[in-house]
């Protein structure tokens, strides 16, 4: 069964095939690690507002407990969100200060796309075959963003989680956006 099930709006019908949990390793002082994401809904919808959105635009998941809206412009760039995370072995990711990080990148041909932030979790998994559960706890484009923030490379932050260890990040600096 399909993790989020395909919507039909206005006739069209929108797959989330490419939000599947998928499976990556990541590499780290000579240890390899299997990282397992999963997406949350937030991806691909916003804040149900009644004065923005119609009710066909509403989106239900199981365990989500605010109302959501399906939001083309978040689906769209959430198409990008795969390989971007596949390809963060060779990258610094950020502190948000609430238990999450982010990575920011600017999304060439995305629509309406200047700089594109993902939120996620790390924690250590408990699933056998599997050192790290990444959960992507939302991602959009984002124009106003704080400028320095503390940095740690992705693999040391898998390493760091998967070996129960403390993350330790750099100083505050500039926040490069790939």
């Amino acid at each position: 069964m399909a993790f989020f099930r395909n919507k039909k709006i206005r006739g069209v019908i929108y797959d989330f095939a490419h939000l599947e949990p998928m499976t990556f390793q990541v590499a780290d002082q000579g240890q390899d690690f299997h990282v397992q994401v999963e997406y949350s809904c937030h991806v691909f919808t916003e804040k149900f507002d009644p004065a923005a959105h119609t009710p066909d635009l509403r989106y239900n998941h199981p365990g989500e407990p605010q109302e959501r809206a399906f939001c083309l412009d978040r689906y769209e760039q959430s198409k990008f969100l795969p390989g971007l995370l596949a390809g963060l072995r060779g990258h610094s990711v950020y502190d948000s200060d609430r238990a999450t990080y982010f990575v920011v990148k600017g999304i060439g041909n995305a629509p309406n796309v200047q700089t594109y932030v993902c939120f996620f979790a790390a924690v250590r998994a408990k699933k056998q075959g599997v050192d790290v559960h990444l959960k992507v706890r939302s991602a959009y484009s984002k124009d106003r963003l704080v400028r320095t923030a503390r940095p740690i490379h992705f693999p040391t932050l898998i390493r760091s989680v998967a070996n129960g260890q403390q993350v330790q990040f750099g100083p505050p600096s500039q926040i490069k956006r790939r």
